[in-house]
């Protein structure tokens, strides 16, 4: 965004910081629901396992433990680095929009 106006480059930008801090958070969100799913999806498998006397259910958790609980747990690294990112961003943006107090002695 090219304007001359600094004001709504900084407007701008706290919107576009907002936005990734969002994402973040949902980022997270979506990683812990991928790792609180692997347990269910255990018993779920488990189940069925015991129900058609087959070992394919066991492959299948086996397979969805692997990846989904590294997919959560990446999506949690990844989301928590954004959000603490586009936070402190955010913290050093209001920090000079707003002065300071000062102490008068």
């Amino acid at each position: 965004m090219s304007t001359d106006d600094p004001h709504l480059e900084t407007q701008a930008l706290v919107a576009s910081l907002q936005k990734q801090h969002t994402l973040a958070g949902t980022q997270i969100t979506r990683g812990i629901m991928f790792v609180l799913l692997v347990p269910v999806v255990g018993v779920a498998m488990l189940a069925l396992m015991l129900a058609f006397d087959s070992m394919w259910p066991l492959i299948m958790f086996a397979v969805y433990a692997l990846a989904g609980g590294a997919f959560g747990a990446v999506s949690i690294i990844l989301g928590s680095m954004s959000l603490r990112s586009a936070g402190k961003q955010l913290k050093e943006i209001e920090g000079e929009r707003i002065p300071k107090a000062r102490l008068l002695t």
